[in-house]
């Protein structure tokens, strides 16, 4: 990973790495333009309006942050961010997007460990830290529900909550502290 980015940054990049890898999702009609990671140049990726052919859509969002824990004691500090992955898809069949996206969503998160292979990660401030997993805590699918992810076209809208566990080691985190000397 580049170390010039904090830990949260390349954790996102990672997980929607994870599920692009997995290219059952162009079958199932999610065009590149319809991947939203909500990084990189563009400040609002996001259509305003959209067609049929801007959905279905695989957004990566941090989640509410009531859902992110902190756990710090004198040898380790936690950290557990959470991030939804939204799915407008623009169709009020469950059988034609919404399931088959569903499954291909469950079946990249599967491969998860595959996001250890970078481990020790090093934050923007040059300190090292782990990950030690990600686990998908719930998915919601709903069509009234998520009229504001579905921008008004009526479909079906999943949200899948992934949670992360980074570690740091509280001494070396304190370290990577910058001082006025």
């Amino acid at each position: 990973m580049t170390v010039n980015l904090d830990a949260l940054t390349q954790i996102h990049n990672l997980l929607f790495g994870l599920l692009q890898a997995n290219t059952n999702f162009a079958a199932l009609g999610v065009k590149p333009a319809n991947w939203i990671p909500w990084t990189g140049q563009a400040r609002d990726p996001i259509k305003d309006e959209v067609q049929g052919a801007d959905l279905p859509e695989i957004r990566l969002t941090p989640a509410n942050q009531d859902l992110w824990q902190i756990i710090i004691d004198s040898s380790g500090s936690s950290w557990e961010p959470c991030w939804n992955i939204e799915v407008p898809t623009g169709d009020k069949r469950v059988n034609a997007v919404l399931f088959p996206i569903a499954m291909e969503v469950f079946r990249a998160l599967s491969n998860w460990p595959s996001l250890m292979a970078g481990n020790p990660f090093t934050d923007s401030a040059g300190c090292p830290f782990q990950l030690t997993h990600v686990i998908t805590k719930s998915a919601d699918f709903g069509m009234v529900a998520h009229k504001e992810l579905n921008r008004d076209v009526h479909g079906w809208a999943a949200i899948f909550t992934v949670k992360a566990r980074l570690d740091w080691i509280t001494a070396q985190l304190i370290a990577s502290i910058p001082t006025g000397s």
